[in-house]
């Protein structure tokens, strides 16, 4: 998907039911993301569609043509 669509997506579905995202460890644990909140980013934000980056404390999803931030999240089992 591209991630205009994925971060209007995620606008769509916030607060109620929410956008889902499960992410995978080295050691094949899942981790249940529920994300409230993106921003459509057009920075040079490198790797492949589908990669999880990290740069200046800021989390990204890699997507097709271009990127998004995750402004807010929940993780399984905590608080927002």
């Amino acid at each position: 998907m591209s991630a205009a669509s994925i971060h209007n997506q995620v606008r769509g579905l916030s607060p109620f039911p929410g956008a889902f995202n499960y992410i995978c460890d080295h050691g094949g644990n899942s981790l249940h993301l529920k994300i409230f909140k993106t921003r459509f980013c057009t920075e040079g934000i490198a790797g492949e569609p589908g990669m999880i980056t990290v740069q200046n404390n800021k989390l990204f999803f890699k997507c097709g043509d271009a990127a998004i931030e995750v402004l807010e999240l929940q993780q399984e089992g905590k608080k927002k």
